[in-house]
């Protein structure tokens, strides 16, 4: 039985994967997946601001609008942050990397220059393709549901294509065609 690579998720899958795996910091993310998710994050965290500035244009009082803004930063963190950072740990599963590594990541944000560096390698990590086959961290996301269990298959050697039949050669000349009788 070969093994079959699934098809890299959908914006909505994507985002119900995430939720679905809401704390889970064990296993394995595709790219696809992250990616989604952060398109998802990204329009989610737009659409709170017009909302929380909307709330505050309507208010007009500063400590309402003070808790309001504690409210809505306990809730997204909740909401985005714990579902992207288990998803962000999990890719970094599919790359071969420790959950820890996120903590370097992190720590490199916060020093002059090397944000700059960690910033490009963060992305440049979560833009690449992970291990192929099962690692440490669990069965390849690609080949998930397949017998083996997340190894993908020995791909067959493509045998060489026929060659088309040749014209007769010239004996005196190899390189010119015989002309014709």
């Amino acid at each position: 039985m070969s093994e079959v690579q699934t098809p890299s998720m959908g914006f909505v899958d994507a985002v119900k994967s995430a939720y679905t795996n809401y704390a889970n910091f064990s296993g394995r993310a595709r790219r696809s997946e992250y990616w989604w998710f952060a398109l998802f994050n990204q329009l989610a965290g737009f659409l709170g601001l017009l909302l929380i500035g909307f709330m505050i244009a309507v208010s007009g009082d500063g400590a309402a609008a003070g808790a309001l803004g504690l409210l809505s930063l306990v809730i997204s963190f909740f909401a985005f942050g714990l579902p992207g950072l288990s998803l962000t740990v999990r890719r970094l599963h599919d790359l071969g990397y420790s959950g820890a590594t996120l903590l370097l990541f992190l720590l490199g944000f916060f020093i002059p220059i090397i944000n700059l560096i960690a910033m490009i390698a963060f992305i440049v990590a979560m833009c690449s393709r992970g291990e192929l086959g099962s690692n440490k961290y669990g069965p390849d996301p690609r080949y998930a549901g397949n017998a083996s269990g997340g190894t993908p298959a020995p791909r067959p050697v493509p045998s060489p294509p026929a060659s088309p039949p040749s014209a007769p050669t010239n004996p005196v000349f190899p390189s010119s065609p015989t002309p014709p009788p």
